[in-house]
């Protein structure tokens, strides 16, 4: 969108650097519901996994400060993938760890790409919106819409 000359890796650096001094002096920030979500899945025996393009050390180091790492039975890193979102490939590498058929898997996700890779996988989106919309034809692809992981176990609810 701003031409071969923007200078992409040098501004995602420096963001990437941002972040990471943001969360050392403050923590990581955790999404309204989180802990009530995970509860819920727990409570039904739902299966949770990360599939998130930041490198395994800070997944771990994030899932730890937030005392929600034990919910999860696998993370993948998008180190081990070859190709990231939009591509469906982390989506159906978990699929697959986890011996989930992806009809049968659902992703939480708050970007267009991700969205683009549940739906490219094949995998029922649901979007939490957070800080950046996503284009109309990315939401077509959405199975629902949310507020907040305060309303998950309700639209998890409406499947069993």
């Amino acid at each position: 969108e701003y031409g071969e000359d923007f200078p992409y890796e040098q501004i995602y650096a420096e963001k990437r650097k941002l972040a990471a001094a943001y969360i050392e002096e403050h923590g990581v920030p955790a999404k309204p519901g989180l802990h009530d979500c995970l509860a819920y899945a727990q409570s039904r025996h739902i299966c949770c996994a990360v599939a998130s393009s930041t490198p395994l050390v800070r997944i771990r180091q994030y899932l730890e400060q937030l005392a929600v790492l034990p919910y999860f039975e696998l993370i993948q890193s998008g180190e081990e993938i070859e190709r990231g979102k939009p591509f469906p490939d982390i989506f159906l590498t978990v699929c697959s760890k986890l011996g989930t058929e992806p009809a049968n898997a659902i992703v939480l996700e708050d970007s267009a790409n991700g969205l683009r890779a549940a739906a490219a996988a094949a995998i029922p989106s649901v979007w939490i919106p957070d800080m950046v919309d996503i284009p109309a034809d990315v939401k077509k692809t959405v199975w629902k819409e949310l507020h907040s992981l305060l309303e998950v176990p309700a639209a998890l609810e409406e499947l069993r």
